[in-house]
């Protein structure tokens, strides 16, 4: 008898957990409607470690993951889930951005059984099971991240570059330098597109220019140290 690769595993785990999609469908929107009501908040918590547990847990500042775990911790959302049509949108463009909203709530809920509430259909599980998967990962170190550029691609991630190529190929930086290892790390998709859109958005850390703006005809060890900021900042690579 074959085994049945890691892929076709993961796959079959999202399956089977559409099953119970309905119930946890119903369960969210409960806890939404119920917290935008002002139901009391200092009800009784069921455990954390319990498997039900954590509806109702809240972490320090908002954050979606605790120190020292791969795992982010429960929170209550205060948030809807997000509609998730049931028929496959027709472009890849609409797809992805569902398939975003959803990974974004599913870590700010922080529970895995918060798929259930989200995927209504198969065609989500489809288009960007991986990638959603992989959004949860939690922050490598440099290395670790660098060490995965160099494997075979895999599902859900992107190989990134800590220093940006295009710009860097533009003011003149040679192309051994670019993709050297130590400027290729391997990170979850939808991290790399929130990395890619954050460089080109305004910024008053960088004298209210975009950072790719910013680094313009900056120094390799400079665009070097923003590329890891901007890895810390999406919560990829460790402190």
């Amino acid at each position: 008898m074959k085994s049945i690769s890691s892929e076709t595993e993961l796959l079959l785990a999202f399956r089977s957990e559409l099953s119970a999609f309905r119930l946890a469908l119903i369960s969210a929107n409960l806890r939404f409607l119920l917290q935008k009501a002002n139901f009391d908040p200092n009800q009784p918590r069921v455990p954390r470690g319990n498997p039900d547990g954590g509806q109702w847990t809240k972490i320090d500042d908002g954050a979606s993951s605790t120190a020292g775990s791969d795992r982010p911790t429960l929170v209550a959302s205060s948030e809807k889930p997000p509609d998730v049509p049931e028929k496959k949108p027709p472009s890849t463009r609409e797809r992805n951005k569902v398939a975003v909203r959803v990974a974004r709530y599913w870590q700010s809920t922080a529970s895995g059984r918060m798929i259930l509430t989200l995927a209504r259909a198969g065609w989500l599980i489809d288009h960007a099971g991986h990638t959603i998967r992989s959004y949860l990962d939690g922050p490598k170190t440099l290395l670790e991240l660098q060490e995965a550029a160099t494997k075979p691609a895999k599902k859900g991630y992107s190989d990134h570059h800590v220093v940006e190529q295009a710009s860097a190929r533009r003011d003149g930086f040679p192309e051994t330098q670019i993709n050297a290892p130590e400027n290729l790390v391997r990170i979850p998709t939808f991290k790399h597109w929130e990395i890619t859109a954050w460089y080109m958005t305004k910024n008053e850390d960088y004298d209210w220019k975009s950072p790719r703006e910013y680094l313009r005809t900056k120094s390799w060890a400079e665009r070097y140290q923003v590329g890891l900021k901007a890895l810390v900042r999406a919560g990829v690579l460790k402190r």
